[in-house]
């Protein structure tokens, strides 16, 4: 993931970041789009904030960390509220693949309403899991969320892990 089209420095001549409220404003007009004053982007098919420079589009999260730490991220940026608009500073953290996949959402097919946990209807009880690995079988629910929680701390998941 090694952007290398825009520097901090170019980037600083055409936008102003606020840290505060993650929002870019554009410093001057580079096209009919791009209009100073204005804000600068728009949310993109997937959530995430995009902004177009000379041509090239930008995730504004990653755009964020390179306008305040003057390099590009060496990997990915977790938004840690989950919220891939939101490109506050406060929210934005640099992660490896594995550790942003370990502050996921809750999915949207999910039907106990925890992750890692699911009902096995042929015997009407629970079975939890993490990873692909099975942690066991319970009779109730809260037993099943019990080990699910307890084998993501122990694997070191952020605490927003499946909450929406």
């Amino acid at each position: 993931m090694k952007e290398n089209h825009i520097t901090q420095l170019q980037l600083k001549e055409v936008l102003n970041y606020h840290e505060k409220t993650g929002e870019f404003i554009w410093r001057q007009t580079l096209s009919n789009r791009g209009v100073e004053g204005s804000t600068a982007g728009y949310r993109n098919s997937q959530g995430y904030w995009c902004i177009s420079i000379y041509g090239i589009k930008y995730l504004a999260h990653r755009l964020a960390w390179l306008y305040v730490h003057g390099d590009w991220p060496e990997e990915e940026i977790d938004h840690i509220n989950h919220d891939k608009a939101d490109n506050r500073l406060c929210n934005l953290k640099p992660a490896t693949r594995k550790e942003n996949s370990r502050n996921l959402g809750l999915r949207s097919n999910n039907t106990s309403g925890v992750t890692g946990v699911s009902r096995i209807n042929s015997n009407n009880k629970w079975r939890a899991a993490i990873e692909d690995k099975h942690i066991g079988t319970y009779e109730d629910f809260e037993d099943a969320v019990i080990a699910r929680k307890a084998a993501e701390r122990a694997l070191g998941y952020h605490k927003n892990h499946g909450l929406n």
